[in-house]
């Protein structure tokens, strides 16, 4: 009988699975569980009154029910669509679809209470038009080890939504810096990019001619000095700079200096307009990685794609050592990066790119390469763990 070469076993066993627990690792783990919700999108759709016809009857159908109003004697476009949203409101199998406004003015929003679940608008009113101006989309499965971003809770549910991590989920952060005009006086912005804790941009303006001059002055000279795909500033409305990210997801924060070389020293108001929140930054709304589990099939036959399916609980680690998906070279305590487009939505990386941001070393870094010479393309990430 031939002996068995136990290093030539050890070799070619692999050293890990996609989203499973590192086995070496011995400090505590945590881990949640998020419903998959991801890839969900509230429907919406819209409907312009074109004509107002006095003695009119308006009308339309949505999932076959029926939404009316009958117009008076002095029909306006404003009084009929509140009057159709009011009819919307009224109608049980219609309200619990969607929430419907008026503007008051020609048009009616209808609006999805519960992503993912649609309707269909047929029989509109010769005298409107309907827009789809967002279309319903349902869930779509996760596959083990991406990031997963926390989406807070539905309306009227117990259960913490989940999703893959990406820019499509997120409003890019807006800050608004509103700086008072003194002679003399300079005025600096300050950029910081809060995934690194770096600055990446910082410009003084002196105030030389009027307010519209150094908010375009400010913002021009912060630009010349902001990295591609991080902030953007516009100070083209003459009484503020505006900073918004460039990258959805991304989180940052300015402050301001001002000095004392004028008559009297400038005030300034800052205001978060967008964000910083979990609808913003995904280092607000990152929740860890998603974990193999031996309980979810494979997608197709004859494949090796096994995933949580559409709206099903999904377990994702918080804090321990994850493997994960990489045909990176990896080097301990590298930066990780999420890759939030719409291409290897969620896997993570060791370089940067136009669509994807990096997480601070607090909450993950990579600890180790695993690939193998029979191309294993696995590496180890630390979560939450100093």
């Amino acid at each position: 009988m031939t002996a068995i070469d136990q290093n030539s076993v050890r070799s070619r066993r692999p050293q890990g699975l996609i989203g499973k627990l590192a086995e070496r690792y011995e400090g505590s783990v945590q881990e949640i569980t998020l419903q998959n919700n991801s890839g969900v999108v509230a429907q919406v759709d819209d409907i312009k009154v074109d004509t107002a016809t006095n003695d009119h009857l308006y009308t339309f159908l949505i999932n076959g029910e029926l939404v009316q109003y009958q117009a008076d004697a002095t029909a306006t476009k404003a009084e009929i669509c509140d009057g159709l949203a009011a009819a919307f409101i009224t109608t049980p199998l219609a309200r619990g679809y969607a929430t419907c406004v008026s503007d008051g003015v020609d048009n009616i929003t209808i609006t999805a209470i519960y992503p993912g679940i649609g309707w269909t608008i047929t029989n509109v009113d010769s005298k409107c038009t309907l827009t789809n101006t967002t279309a319903n989309a349902t869930a779509s499965s996760v596959g083990f080890g991406l990031a997963i971003m926390s989406l807070g809770y539905q309306a009227g549910e117990d259960d913490e939504l989940g999703a893959k991590a990406a820019s499509a989920l997120f409003t890019p952060q807006v800050m608004t810096i509103t700086p008072t005009y003194v002679a003399s006086a300079e005025v600096a912005i300050t950029v910081i990019n809060k995934h690194t804790g770096l600055v990446i941009a910082s410009f003084a303006a002196v105030s030389d001619t009027d307010l519209a001059d150094l908010c375009a002055e400010l913002a021009a000279g912060l630009n010349t000095q902001l990295p591609n795909n991080s902030v953007i500033a516009d100070g083209s409305s003459g009484t503020e700079v505006t900073l918004t990210a460039e990258v959805a997801g991304l989180e940052f924060d300015a402050y301001v200096l001002v000095g004392d070389q004028g008559a009297s020293v400038p005030t300034f108001t800052v205001a978060y307009t967008t964000g910083p929140s979990p609808s913003t930054s995904l280092l607000k709304a990152f929740a860890g990685i998603s974990k193999w589990s031996s309980n979810d099939e494979d997608l197709t036959i004859a494949t090796d794609d096994p995933a949580y399916a559409a709206n099903v609980p999904m377990k994702v680690v918080k804090k321990g050592e994850v493997w994960v998906h990489s045909e990176q070279t990896i080097t301990h305590k590298q930066t990780v990066y999420v890759e939030l487009g719409t291409t290897n939505t969620g896997m993570f990386y060791n370089t940067n790119s136009s669509t994807r941001l990096s997480l601070p070393a607090s909450m993950a870094v990579w600890e180790r390469d695993g690939r193998a010479a029979d191309g294993d393309n696995l590496a180890v990430i630390r979560l939450n763990v100093a």
